[in-house]
């Protein structure tokens, strides 16, 4: 499963290609509370507010349990004793891709910069041959 960063998704909204648009159709992808609200906090109008209301409805809601909480903890205590600092946000969604064991597709250099510390996080690469989805999404 891909558990979606709210970078990935802007990019789509403004810039929509066919390429993500498949592999969104076509994968399992699921976004997080922290990234619906960080969107949601970024919207420009009401209407916006009521769009991206309506495009989040239609991915899988990861919630946040709570053993989410002491294990953040942990993962930003890592980070911050090898000199990684991130935004809360980005550290959350991190932690859960970890704890569900699910690859983050984001363009957010954070996300690299925390699996130097943070070995088991995954990034779901689309342009990787590797990348499971990423053939899914190829036929």
């Amino acid at each position: 499963m891909i558990l979606l960063d709210a970078s990935i998704i802007v990019g789509f909204w403004r810039k929509p290609t066919e390429r993500a648009r498949t592999i969104l159709q076509n994968s399992d992808v699921s976004v997080a509370g922290v990234t619906c609200a960080e969107l949601m906090h970024g919207a420009r109008s009401p209407r916006d507010l009521d769009r991206l209301e309506q495009l989040l409805a239609g991915f899988s809601y990861l919630r946040t349990e709570e053993s989410t909480w002491p294990q953040l903890g942990r993962n930003l205590n890592a980070l911050r004793k090898a000199g990684v600092s991130v935004p809360f946000q980005d550290a959350l969604l991190a932690t859960l891709a970890v704890m569900h064991g699910l690859e983050v597709w984001t363009t957010n250099r954070h996300f690299e910069m925390m699996q130097a510390v943070l070995p088991e996080l995954k990034l779901f690469r689309p342009d990787t041959e590797g990348a499971k989805a990423g053939r899914e999404a190829q036929g």
